[in-house]
């Protein structure tokens, strides 16, 4: 992905097929069935929507959106209805919003000509501040548990004359170059910022332990990407993978017991089946001391990527994309079940696949506080809208709207 905002650039993530999976570690074993029900749509005016983000009461949904000729912050209800514009700022394009724990405070990314900055407001857009004053390329944004730290990337420490490309990969297709970047740590208030890596490499994409304790996070510091743990001050860097593939994306369970990823070193089967190369990323779980590594999706045609887990931690939502070199294969979207090392899981698409159209279709899902709904990204139409589904679990009933 581009790792700096370009003025009105778009959503630099491929979109896939929204899938999830469904976790259960007790034996014996249950199988969970899941139903979709599209109980609400937020349609988009202009280009574009990018970015749902759901407030911790799950009354609101925080989204960039180009609706008014740059990229601004709106909020809205889940089933519609009138949105706010919480930034209107011609000068300045904002993106990627992310709600503190309490919902009191939305922390987002304010790109203008000069470079990015990372920014707070409260929820009706009034207390606007500039935490980082130090125009760069930022990313990453993420809270810490009890909302009182942000972490994040960056490269606003390197120099631009060092911004050489470094060797990158990515789930959607062939190697792309990125810049170097470093993780960062500062108080909610922007106070306190502390540089958490030094090295000439890419440090990307921090995921905090439910604990508030422990960050894991990717670099390719040894060549490839691979995941690694560390203390939130920076201390005890420790790295959990170890192959010549590309491991990325950690994201913490909410019980503290796994940490799920996207990894393609499962390339080699899609290898020995087709007798092609290609980026065929698949869901994996390890324990936080890098210890019962396990392939949880299992395909060979499909690019898995960016797992999200359920606030109840009984689901794991990720983006799934078709090679598409194997357009047409049947049965890719039927319900497969996978055992072993005591997790159980049922993989299930939530959106349709359908290769004859663009694939650039569905994408951005997030979990609403109440692990029963999801609000992600929908190209049906070719501009970006917002768009909420609900999942039925057994014993619970389906909301009609």
């Amino acid at each position: 992905m581009p790792y700096q905002a370009s003025r009105r650039a778009k959503s630099s993530i491929s979109p896939f097929v929204l899938v999830a999976i469904a976790v259960v570690i007790a034996i014996p074993v249950v199988v969970i069935a899941i139903a979709v029900n599209m109980s609400g749509e937020i349609e988009s005016r202009a280009d574009g929507d990018e970015y749902p983000a759901w407030s911790p009461d799950g009354l609101r949904i925080a989204l960039a959106s180009d609706d008014t000729g740059d990229w601004d912050i709106f909020t809205q209800r889940p089933d519609g209805g009138v949105r706010t514009n919480l930034t209107n700022t011609p000068e300045i394009d904002e993106t990627r919003p992310v709600w503190s724990p309490d919902g009191t405070i939305i922390a987002f990314l304010g790109a203008a000509s000069n470079g990015t900055d990372i920014y707070t407001m409260r929820p009706d857009g009034t207390d606007r501040k500039n935490l980082t004053n130090q125009p760069g390329s930022y990313l990453d944004l993420t809270w810490s548990p009890d909302g009182s730290k942000i972490a994040f990337a960056s490269s606003r420490d390197i120099p631009r004359d060092d911004w050489t490309p470094v060797p990158g990969s990515s789930m959607q297709g062939p190697p792309v170059d990125i810049r170097p970047a470093e993780l960062y740590v500062m108080n909610a208030d922007g106070t306190g910022v502390q540089r958490l890596t030094n090295n000439d490499k890419a440090d990307l994409n921090p995921s905090w332990s439910p604990d508030g304790t422990q960050l894991a996070f990717q670099s390719n510091r040894d060549g490839d990407y691979e995941i690694f743990v560390m203390n939130a001050d920076g201390s005890e860097q420790k790295q959990l993978t170890s192959n010549n593939r590309v491991d990325s994306d950690p994201a913490w369970s909410p019980d503290g017991a796994w940490i799920a990823f996207s990894s393609n070193r499962a390339q080699t089967e899609f290898e020995e089946h087709t007798g092609a190369s290609g980026q065929v990323f698949s869901i994996f779980l390890m324990r936080p001391d890098g210890s019962e590594q396990q392939n949880r999706s299992a395909s060979i045609i499909r690019n898995d990527g960016a797992p999200r887990w359920s606030p109840d931690g009984r689901f794991i939502l990720f983006d799934s994309r078709t090679q598409g070199r194997l357009a047409g294969v049947e049965g890719f979207n039927e319900i497969t079940v996978i055992t072993g090392a005591g997790l159980n899981s049922l993989r299930t698409p939530l959106t349709p696949s359908d290769q004859s159209t663009d694939p650039d279709l569905f994408t951005s899902g997030a979990w609403a506080p109440d692990s029963r709904r999801i609000a992600y990204v929908s190209r049906e139409s070719k501009l970006g809208h917002i768009r909420v589904m609900e999942i039925a679990l057994p014993g619970q009933a389906q909301a009609v709207r």
